[in-house]
């Protein structure tokens, strides 16, 4: 423990959420000011090139594409080669046919929700972020709310922020649901900006059903070679399939009016930020030592430990961020913060489920991928390709995840009901605006611990890739 902790006001966990003191910068040395002008100065310089450069824009996209490749390469990937060699173990009789059908779902998914996301985003140059997403899933945590208060008989309880910022008062369950747009609308919304680009799936392992029946027909080379040809070819599918979606993905989102785009820091930019936060960290906790010398009583003491708290909570993150590893494993243990964690779990177990009709068609195919027919043998790709994606596929993963999502919220119930209206999400590049004129720090929710939910969307689900 550093000598400074030992003697710093104790703060309760409700101080520790409260926002910055931005009035308090007497006492901030000259060093700091600089290093944070400085911090301030090349973040404006860089969102202003990633938005408006119109080459860099060309670079951002094709970072895009490296991200899907990359997401891919960390998740299906990794599952698929796996699939296929505990395939070959049951054809030799090591173990039991249904296995892959079994747990390739389960390891699929988890890789895909877990570290597909973390990998695009260290690739990636900034990142479109997705209402709908937040939307549909805030939908089905108001229907698990729903089932909560009514089991409770607390319909008539007052405890929901309503969705119109507007709008100070709390509302009932059955209030704030009619502020809902129908789930028609939510889920159509959905699947245009992020369940269509993923039919470059099913389109890219249809193809290579296709080629591979015209440069075989009928006349396939021995089982073991042909086994390593179709994981190569099933791979590079896969591949350019994970660059195409995510590139599509973001495309789509940018076309969302008033949508809001976030541009991801350089490494630099971070460390740029940690040298500021450890120069202020240090000013605060001599600031804290003077003045109890002089009064332990002083009342701005507590003003000045907030200020520290929330200083040391975006060092840690702005440290984290500097490296490539570290980096990767900020953003990985993010997804399992007691926060979003309901959400990560919901969402993993909507693509496990989701994933399931594809590897039930797919062990039913293996027959016809077998076959000296090419027409058959085209089907037997196709097949599982069209049920990875679509209906019942992976295209309803969010439902699947939402029903879990209620599921979780009916048991939870809500937390308590806020005392303001919840801020609106703002971009990184609207914060720095904001802080122009103030010494207050950028927290988001990766930061910090969020409050608890009351009835709006998480920022947090919007931002997924």
């Amino acid at each position: 423990m550093r000598r400074d902790e030992l003697s710093r006001p104790f703060l309760s966990s409700p101080e520790k959420e409260l926002p910055d003191p931005e009035h308090i910068t007497d006492g901030l040395s000259e060093r700091t000011h600089n290093l944070e002008k400085t911090y301030k100065n090349n973040l404006s310089s860089y969102i202003k090139q990633i938005n408006d450069d119109p080459d860099v824009k060309q670079k951002a996209a094709s970072w895009n594409k490296r991200a899907g490749f990359a997401a891919f390469g960390s998740s299906f990937f990794i599952t698929n080669t796996v699939g296929r060699l505990i395939g070959l173990s049951a054809v030799a009789g090591f173990m039991p046919a249904w296995i892959n059908p079994v747990f390739a779902p389960i390891a699929a998914g988890f890789f895909h929700t877990a570290i597909a996301t973390p990998t695009a985003k260290q690739i990636m140059l900034r990142t479109w972020r997705s209402p709908v997403l937040a939307e549909m899933n805030n939908y089905f945590r108001l229907q698990g709310a729903y089932v909560h208060d009514k089991l409770s008989n607390k319909l008539d309880e007052r405890k929901y922020a309503s969705k119109n910022p507007e709008n100070k008062d709390l509302l009932t369950i059955e209030e704030r649901l009619n502020e809902e747009r129908s789930f028609s609308d939510i889920f159509c919304e959905r699947y245009k900006s992020e369940e269509m680009p993923y039919s470059a799936y099913t389109a890219m392992y249809s193809l290579k059903g296709i080629i591979e029946a015209l440069v075989f027909p009928g006349n396939k080379p021995s089982p073991d070679t042909f086994l390593v040809i179709d994981t190569v070819a099933h791979a590079i599918s896969g591949f350019a399939s994970g660059a195409i979606y995510l590139h599509g993905q973001q495309s789509q989102r940018s076309e969302r009016p008033g949508n809001i785009v976030d541009v991801i820091p350089t490494r630099e930019i971070y460390q740029a930020q940690a040298d500021w936060l450890m120069s202020r960290r240090e000013d605060l906790s001599a600031m804290i030592k003077a003045r109890q010398e002089i009064d332990k009583n002083d009342p701005t003491l507590r003003q000045l430990a907030i200020k520290l708290h929330k200083t040391e909570v975006a060092l840690l993150t702005a440290v984290a961020k500097t490296g490539r590893f570290t980096s990767w494993w900020h953003d990985f243990k993010t997804q399992f913060k007691p926060e979003v964690l309901a959400d990560t779990l919901a969402d993993m177990a909507g693509r496990i489920i989701a994933l399931y009709p594809t590897a039930v068609v797919n062990y039913f195919c293996t027959s016809l991928r077998a076959s000296s027919n090419p027409l058959l043998f085209i089907l037997g790709h196709a097949l599982p390709a069209i049920a990875l994606i679509e209906p019942p596929g992976f295209a309803l993963r969010g439902i699947y995840g939402g029903f879990v999502r209620a599921m979780i919220q009916a048991a939870a119930g809500t937390g308590t009901a806020p005392t303001s209206h919840p801020a609106t999400p703002v971009s990184a590049k609207e914060m720095l605006h904001n802080q122009e004129d103030d010494n207050s720090v950028i927290v988001t929710m990766s930061d910090e611990e969020a409050e608890s939910w009351v009835g709006n969307p998480n920022e947090w689900d919007a931002q997924q890739v």
